[in-house]
């Protein structure tokens, strides 16, 4: 019984055994460890890799990240659906059709069929009653009709080259794709992709939009004669947080009739650099939960240069920072850092780390200062909307200790003679329960008042 054959990204599957794809293949995509660690679904994969094969056969030059590129950026569709839309971006006429095996045989062109589990393989021809499989780097294979039809679903992709509208723009780019690298976080870098308008009539860019994080600008003419090259400059700001990888895509529309939206894709990793864990800091003092000193560490990622901290400055004499370890001998520094309140209900400063770190000479710690209330009122404000001058309506608001163990309301009083209170103890000393009335013979119009609690509490004996 015949072996059946065909490519995935990962291997050649005989007979359901993987071996490893020919070295030469690897040689030939440099890029094709980074485009794995996007795509893993194998359906794209062998996809893409018999699509390879197809404009190999056909003469049309491409390569495995060009078409991993124009597959994942296809808009909409299943994959079978996807690799039809990039056939076209490339030049080449593609049906999606529904065959019989005989059918099949009366095609003299490259066909792309889908078998069982969604994968693809490419058949080029029949011989002697047999179908000839095609991948992009191992001599053809020979299937029989029988064992073919077992796995088959009888759906294929048609090709065949397409010709050129006559005097039409054609947009070509030389490299679609550029990978940054290794980038600190915050660094800046930029790139320039070069183009030429491969066509025999005026190519027009007509926009270049970028996704978030990046701006990329035609700093070329807008009109591209034949023959001529167009500049677009795209300048890239690496995110925060190490260990990332990062994906951004730049579209560009053209009046090529073929290839109207061109997605360049620039790539990076942001590098682990020393940071603050954590990366802020919150006090809340006044209360029973005030804690006016904390500590933060410096984190130095593992393999990192150590680190020394040089010098530390705060934005206020309130803030107070000074390093208990050095960071000689273990992973982190740690700082200490403490707050002397002023009074203020909030207030936010920022503390800067100085280092002698190649990869990041500050780091800056924002700082947040809130003062507890020694109650809580929930909520601050009460909105009735609209109300039947016939129907009385209420609200509740919550009253509870926060900044002392115990508290007593020992008066509520209200302005309006249309508003009226009743207080309700839910736990002595600790919460209070508010009911505020609109009466039903309040007059129409707008009613707005104020409601005034008078308390035992000596840092807070009123509360609005």
């Amino acid at each position: 019984m015949k072996k059946v054959w065909f490519v995935t990204a990962f291997g050649i599957l005989i007979g359901g055994i993987v071996v490893a794809v020919g070295v030469s293949l690897y040689q030939r995509h440099e890029s094709e460890v980074e485009i794995r660690e996007d795509i893993q679904h194998h359906k794209l994969e062998s996809g893409a890799y018999s699509l390879l094969a197809a404009f190999q056969m056909l003469g049309v030059k491409a390569t495995i990240g060009e078409v991993f590129d124009l597959i994942r950026y296809a808009t909409s569709g299943d994959v079978m659906e996807r690799l039809l839309q990039v056939t076209k971006q490339k030049y080449v006429h593609c049906e999606r059709v529904k065959l019989t095996v005989d059918e099949l045989k009366s095609r003299r062109k490259p066909v792309i069929v889908k078998i069982k589990d969604g994968q693809f393989v490419l058949i080029d021809e029949f011989i002697n009653g047999q179908l000839q499989i095609v991948n992009s780097s191992d001599p053809p294979y020979l299937i029989s009709k029988g064992e073919f039809e077992q796995i088959w679903d009888g759906e294929v992709l048609i090709l065949e080259p397409l010709a050129p509208e006559p005097k039409a723009p054609h947009i070509r780019f030389d490299n679609a794709r550029h990978n940054f690298g290794m980038l600190r976080p915050g660094q800046k870098v930029s790139h320039t992709f070069l183009f030429r308008n491969d066509g025999e009539s005026p190519l027009i860019v007509s926009s270049v939009k970028s996704s978030c994080g990046c701006i990329a600008v035609l700093t070329s003419k807008r009109e591209i004669n034949p023959g001529d090259v167009g500049k677009i400059e795209v300048t890239y700001t690496s995110p925060g947080g190490g260990g990332r990888k990062t994906t951004k895509q730049i579209e560009v529309c053209s009046n090529d009739p073929y290839y109207p939206v061109t997605v360049l894709t620039i790539t990076s990793i942001t590098k682990q650099v020393p940071k603050s864990i954590p990366a802020s800091l919150l006090f809340r003092y006044g209360g029973r939960e005030a804690k006016l000193k904390k500590q933060i560490a410096i984190t130095i990622p593992p393999g990192s240069k150590k680190l020394q901290v040089t010098r530390i400055e705060t934005s206020s004499p309130q803030i107070q920072a000074k390093v208990i370890s050095d960071g000689k001998t273990d992973s982190q520094v740690k700082i200490s850092v403490s707050v002397k309140p002023d009074g203020k209900l909030h207030f936010t400063e920022k503390l800067t780390i100085h280092t002698d770190h190649p990869d990041v000479s500050k780091i800056e710690v924002p700082i947040l200062c809130e003062k507890l209330e020694s109650v809580m009122v929930s909520p601050s404000s009460l909105l009735f909307g609209m109300i039947p001058t016939d129907e009385a309506l209420s609200r509740h608001v919550l009253i509870s200790a926060k900044g002392v163990s115990k508290f007593r309301i020992v008066n509520v009083s209200v302005k309006s003679p249309y508003l009226s209170t009743k207080l309700i103890t839910l736990k002595e000393g600790q919460e209070y329960e508010l009911k505020v009335t609109v009466e039903k013979n309040a007059p129409k119009g707008p009613l707005r008042d104020k409601i005034l609690l008078k308390t035992d509490i000596s840092n807070q004996p009123e509360i609005s």
